[in-house]
């Protein structure tokens, strides 16, 4: 009954050991080639990886104006950061806020999914938002404050506009009933395409990012990392995020009836 599995990791070994083989002296000093063969020594004999393979397959398919290859770099990055995350339903609300892209272009869902675990390790919640335009992702995130009060603002992330990643970040003002919230645009395109296509790199270039975004918002008196949010908070929060989902897939099975 044990052969198919010990059939398996012996493959996984072999596999291994070719890979050791192929890389020479000199290259195993280098840095990079270190880091690149930990992430494929850690992604071959992840136990979650069949898993994280089948959401994987679920990921929306990118624009066709696209670069041809975006759609493989989004993908590693969906499954390294699944990785990260410990539970199953954060994978799968990992998926289907990065299915709520509107004409995914790659560059929005990569940032997102990049930035996803430090989300959750602020106790920061996040919420789609129907997106308004193509290649936008947009989502609200937020914390409970003191006395339960809830404080929140707004990414609009565009995947398909380019902007100088070393500008000011200027986010607009609104208001929703008594609350005056940021909105922050932010047209992701420059910060990967002069770079070569590296999963690894552009997860650390897409959190280097989000902490000068987070630094912006503390000097705007945000707090950055919210406090214990405790069980029965958590729940109403993923209900309001699933009502959120729920809606706005009805609104885009309305708009793909109309378009036929």
């Amino acid at each position: 009954m044990n052969q198919p599995a010990s059939a398996s990791s012996e493959n996984r070994f072999q596999r291994l050991l070719q890979k050791l083989k192929q890389l020479s002296p000199t290259r195993l000093v280098e840095k990079e080639t270190w880091r690149r063969f930990a992430h494929w020594m850690v992604w071959s004999i992840s136990p979650k990886r069949r898993r994280i393979r089948f959401l994987a397959r679920h990921l929306l398919p990118l624009d066709l104006d696209a670069p041809g290859d975006i759609q493989a770099v989004r993908d590693e990055v969906f499954a390294l950061t699944c990785l990260k995350l410990k539970k199953m339903e954060e994978r799968r609300t990992l998926l289907e806020i990065l299915n709520t892209a509107n004409k995914p272009f790659g560059f929005e869902q990569i940032f997102l999914c990049s930035i996803f675990p430090s989300i959750l390790n602020r106790n920061l919640v996040i919420t789609p938002l129907e997106a308004q335009g193509d290649h936008r992702l947009d989502v609200e995130m937020g914390y409970l404050g003191h006395n339960e009060d809830y404080f929140f603002w707004v990414f609009e992330i565009d995947g398909a506009t380019k902007a100088p990643m070393d500008k000011t970040l200027a986010p607009r003002q609104q208001i929703r009933d008594d609350k005056l919230y940021l909105i922050y645009q932010l047209d992701l395109m420059g910060l990967f395409e002069n770079q070569e296509p590296d999963a690894l790199q552009w997860i650390i270039d897409s959190q280097v990012y989000f902490t000068r975004i987070l630094a912006d918002l503390k000097k705007r008196n945000y707090k950055i990392t919210a406090a214990s949010i405790p069980h029965f908070e958590w729940g109403r929060l993923s209900l309001l995020r699933r009502l959120s989902l729920a809606e706005l897939r009805k609104r885009r099975s309305r708009s793909e009836r109309r378009t036929r």
